[in-house]
């Protein structure tokens, strides 16, 4: 039995595939450790597909950068209330 057989010419398998990536097709040789294989390989995934790119900094990524920077100024507040409180001690003694 043939391939053409099993399916109809002109026949279109429908399936859903999500690839989600920061790098640029230009990088993936990288990946696959084989440049000559990314072109086919890109080739057959990007085949009637829709390709959106989205620039600047993810929702992730601001959130993370907010975080750190809240824990920054808590180690800074804290420092500071650490600092004050030695002092204060240092002056009782004297």
């Amino acid at each position: 039995m043939q391939i053409s057989e099993l399916v109809p010419f002109g026949a279109i398998c429908i399936n859903t595939l999500l690839v989600t990536t920061s790098l640029a097709f230009a990088d993936w040789g990288e990946v696959f450790g084989n440049a000559l294989s990314v072109g086919p390989l890109l080739d057959r995934l990007t085949h009637r597909c829709h390709i959106v790119q989205f620039s600047g900094d993810s929702y992730r990524y601001r959130q993370s950068l907010e975080r750190q920077q809240e824990l920054a100024q808590v180690s800074r507040d804290t420092i500071s209330d650490l600092s004050e409180k030695s002092s204060d001690l240092v002056k009782e003694q004297a």
